[in-house]
């Protein structure tokens, strides 16, 4: 059967306001026309035939209509060569103006065209659209946007279209400073761009942006707007010592221009400069002297002074004089002051922004002394002696006492031109001693005082007569030789005579009116005079009397029946059995013809011959090795009798076997034990080790056939002895018969224990210390921890190792050095 569709059109659900209704055949769709645009309308279809009608099928759907063009349309440049086009809502999107919200599908066209109406761009937004930008234009173009919107019905009827010139962005302004202009505080100046934004034309800059930004970890950001006739500003406030980043831009119509960057750190006045002091430097000067300030001006940061000002003033608050110095500078001087009076510096630094905090320093003007006057000067039975009064203008004028110096020279002539000696300098008493002189000479004396200000003139004002000089010894002369009897010469010697062959000696013997003219002989650094002795047939003591320039003293002369003798050498001092069958005896002094004299070995006679001063004796009779006693006797002078010690050994010469300990402390204390072979000797003989010059007696421990056993403790070395292997002698009579060497150690610490102790406990640390000479008792050390002594208590000590322990109850909480000393 046919089929026909029923289709109803009305404006609610319930479909009571039906505005069209139309019967179909066949066909599935119809247009309905001229509705009332923005109002939802229901429509329903349904199937009829013969039988009958369907239920119907429901649809709906708002009513659209055309859209209105948008409003408000604007054009501006933003941005360099950009030009944005605005707009607002349009009052209708197709739905009436009663429902004014964007349907999805609508959209908004725009077209950009330029000044021959070709298109530069164009786009399709979304309805909800409200701008648009085009860049990369012409500069002194104009351009026409234009803007309507579509929805699916269609087009708007009218369309918004707006037209603008292409404007660049403005070149970085000129003239650009930044300078300190207060605490805190930078002055920014700066001129017009040279291009404003569009060639040709003026395009008026419309202001000035400035971005401040402190350059510390996230620091503060502000912004500054300015007119476009404004070309300084004051920026203030600023966070002192630290660096600020000033960002300038010009502004016209298109936005902000090229920046112009400037870092700059915000500074203060600076602080006082440090160690202020004000020295006398000079005749009436004084000179201020500093360190420069902590801060100065930017904090922990560095930031340059311009300059130091200096006001000396009298105490009363006049000034005398202002300085400004260079900022490189530490010093100044101020001259020409009064002297006695004092002054007060006061110094400020100065930086860009001003003058900091002053620091003050006093000091008192001096002049230069003036002069000691005449000198005391006082002969010395050792030189002589020179004393002085202080000055009566000790260079204050009198305000205060000042201290002084003096300065004292000696010369051998009176126009300076040789000095005798240095000159004693720095000298704050009164008086001073002079022993370095030459027998014989004058001497020209100077002294001058000396204050902070400087030194009175050098001027010789003192002369001395010709003076010798003796070493005190036994009433200032040495000891003399013994003389021969009966008329023959007493040789005297005075050591450090310090006289030639021009010396007047005069001598006499106290109670006779005999005046003993002397001779000097100069030998061997000691004087020798000579002169006849009187007859003294049984011997005694004649005493001499003896004046040498300004020395005088008295000596007794022994005079003997004959000269003791003195052996200066016996040769060889180690015989060879069945090999050396002659021994020579050296005398000193001595005319062994003089008197008969005996030659003994152990006290059995051997013969012997004479040559002068030499005694050669056979040695034929000893058989066996070892030390013998050597003695010449005198039948008539008993008390002329001498003796020395011979050395016969087996083929052999000594030689060292062992040495125990091969190490020894470098301080002393030691035992040393030594084996020596190739020798015999008897428990009387006497032995010396020699070590770096410092001898030690060894006693024999044993004697054996073909050798001895000695042992000795090594001596404290001085403190210049320096560790290491050296050289060492034994001496046996007092002749070397071995020599070898022997290593000397620093003592060093092995251990400190415990480290750490608890203070105001019972607690004891151990010290253990290697090559520190045996310690016999506590009182031999001296232990010091940090500045405190404290008693030890010695646990062990042999040769190589001492072991001692001391209390910390008495110590302060710390960390402290232990040292020992022996």
């Amino acid at each position: 059967p046919a089929e026909y569709y029923k289709v109803e059109l009305a404006t609610d659900a319930n479909f009571t306001k039906i505005v069209r209704s139309i019967l179909l055949l066949e066909e599935f769709s119809h247009t309905f026309r001229h509705l009332a645009v923005g109002v939802i309308h229901f429509a329903r279809v349904a199937v009829q035939t013969e039988v009958g009608i369907s239920p119907f099928a429901l649809a709906n759907v708002r009513v659209m209509g055309l859209p209105t063009v948008p409003q408000s349309c604007a054009l501006v440049a933003r941005g360099n060569l950009t030009l944005h086009m605005f707009w607002a809502y349009p009052k209708d999107f197709g739905y009436n103006a009663t429902f004014p919200d964007s349907p999805a599908n609508s959209s908004v066209v725009v077209v950009a065209e330029n000044e021959l109406g070709a298109s530069v761009s164009s786009a399709v937004l979304s309805s909800d659209s409200r701008q648009f930008n085009v860049s990369g234009l012409l500069p002194n173009q104009e351009y026409t946007f234009t803007a309507h919107l579509q929805n699916t019905v269609g087009r708007s009827i009218l369309n918004c279209s707006v037209s603008a010139l292409a404007v660049a962005l403005p070149s970085p302004p000129l003239s650009v400073t930044a300078i300190h202009s207060g605490v805190g505080s930078i002055n920014m100046t700066w001129s017009a761009p040279t291009d404003t934004g569009r060639s040709g034309t003026l395009e008026p800059i419309v202001g000035y942006y400035v971005h401040v930004i402190e350059q510390m970890g996230g620091g503060s950001v502000s912004t500054f707007s300015f007119g476009p006739n404004k070309f300084l500003h004051d920026f203030t406030g600023l966070a002192i010592g630290v660096r600020h980043k000033f960002v300038l831009q010009a502004v016209n119509q298109a936005g902000r221009g090229v920046a112009v960057e400037v870092l700059r750190t915000a500074v203060q006045l600076p602080s006082a400069p440090q160690a202020v002091q004000l020295l006398v430097s000079g005749n009436v000067s004084v000179t201020a002297s500093w360190f420069s300030p902590a801060d100065t001006g930017a904090l922990s940061q560095a930031f340059s002074l311009v300059s130091y000002v200096l006001h000396l003033r009298r105490m009363d608050g006049s000034l005398v004089q202002e300085k400004v110095v260079d900022a490189t500078q530490s010093s100044t001087s101020f001259s020409n002051l009064i002297a006695g009076v004092e002054y007060n510096v006061s110094v400020s630094a100065e930086n860009s922004i001003g003058r900091g905090t002053a620091a003050f320093a006093v000091a008192r003007a001096l002049s230069v002394p003036g002069s000691v006057g005449q000198p005391t000067v006082t002969e010395l039975s050792s030189g002589f002696g020179i004393s002085w009064s202080r000055p009566l203008d000790e260079g204050s004028a009198g305000t205060i006492s000042v201290n002084l110096t003096y300065s004292v020279f000696v010369f051998n002539d009176a126009g300076k031109s040789s000095r005798a000696t240095v000159p004693s300098t720095g000298v704050k008493s009164l008086s001073l001693n002079v022993t370095s002189i030459t027998a014989g000479n004058a001497y020209f004396v100077a002294v001058i005082a000396s204050n902070a200000a400087g030194s009175y003139p050098l001027e010789v004002s003192q002369t001395t007569r010709a003076l010798y000089k003796v070493l005190p010894l036994y009433g200032g002369i040495a000891p003399p030789f013994v003389s021969n009897i009966g008329g023959k010469t007493v040789r005297v010697a005075l050591s450090e005579l310090q006289a030639d062959s021009s010396t007047a000696i005069a001598m006499h013997i106290p109670g006779t009116s005999t005046e003993v003219p002397g001779h000097v002989n100069v030998t061997n650094q000691i004087s020798v005079f000579s002169f006849a002795a009187p007859a003294m047939p049984h011997g005694g003591l004649l005493q001499v009397e003896a004046e040498v320039g300004n020395l005088h003293g008295a000596f007794p002369v022994l005079v003997i029946p004959v000269s003791k003798p003195v052996v200066a050498r016996i040769d060889p001092h180690i015989s060879t059995l069945g090999v050396t069958r002659s021994i020579d005896l050296l005398l000193e002094d001595f005319d062994a013809s003089a008197e008969a004299m005996q030659v003994l070995i152990e006290g059995n006679v051997v013969p012997h011959s004479i040559f002068g001063q030499r005694v050669s004796l056979n040695s034929s009779s000893v058989t066996t090795a070892g030390v013998f006693q050597v003695t010449l006797r005198f039948e008539l002078a008993p008390h002329l009798n001498t003796s020395v010690q011979a050395i016969f050994v087996d083929n052999s010469t000594p030689h060292l076997k062992s040495i125990s300990p091969s190490i020894s402390s470098l301080y002393g204390g030691a035992s040393v034990a030594l084996a020596i072979e190739g020798l015999s000797a008897n428990s009387s003989v006497q032995f010396e080790m020699s070590v770096l010059g410092i001898s030690s007696v060894m006693s024999i421990v044993s004697v054996y056939p073909n050798g001895v056993r000695l042992k000795s403790s090594l001596p404290l070395f001085t403190d210049s002895t320096t560790a290491g292997a050296t050289n060492f002698t034994v001496q046996m009579g007092g002749n070397v018969i071995l020599q070898d060497t022997i290593f000397l150690a620093e003592a060093q610490f092995v251990s400190l224990s415990p480290l750490i102790v608890v203070r105001g406990s019972a607690s004891t640390v151990t010290v253990r210390v290697a090559n520190f000479g045996t310690v016999r008792t506590a009182s031999d050390i001296l232990v010091t921890v940090g500045d405190m002594a404290v008693q030890p208590f010695v646990t062990s000590s042999s040769d190589l190792l001492t072991e001692m322990s001391f209390s910390t109850s008495k110590l302060p909480v710390g960390s402290f050095a232990v040292s020992a000393v022996r």
